[in-house]
């Protein structure tokens, strides 16, 4: 039996986090959603996720490369982080590349064809190694 793939969205907008579920559900695959650096930063000490979608911009002043520096903290093999965004500065970027960012989606707007192929390419390199 195949294993289940666990999912971790972090976006502050409720929308965000809905969009990618419904186009990414499918049998053998849980999601599980934080709204800020605290919640996600709890689920990630609590489970192994395969993939993260992470939004650099989050509340109360946090960002997106905040909660993975902590995260590669907590989880030194952390999954694969695509990053969520609608505005990439190159600094940004550079950051997220040196933690290991896997990929960079634009969220304005989200597209679908995107956000699969981001996942499948995520998935296929988890079993690679």
């Amino acid at each position: 039996m195949e294993d289940l793939i666990k999912v971790l969205i972090v976006d502050d907008n409720e929308y965000v986090r809905r969009k990618i579920v419904r186009i990414l559900s499918a049998p053998g695959r849980t999601f599980y959603e934080a709204a800020n650096e605290e919640d996600s930063l709890s689920l990630i000490k609590a489970n192994h996720f395969d993939i993260i979608f992470l939004d650099v911009r989050l509340p109360f002043g946090r960002t997106g490369i905040d909660v993975f520096k902590k995260a590669k903290e907590i989880q030194p093999n952390l999954g694969k982080v695509i990053i969520l965004t609608g505005w990439l500065e190159d600094s940004t970027r550079h950051e997220a590349n040196e933690l290991g960012a896997f990929a960079y989606l634009d969220k304005a707007p989200l597209d679908r064809d995107k956000i699969i192929e981001a996942f499948n390419k995520a998935l296929s390199t988890r079993e690679d190694g």
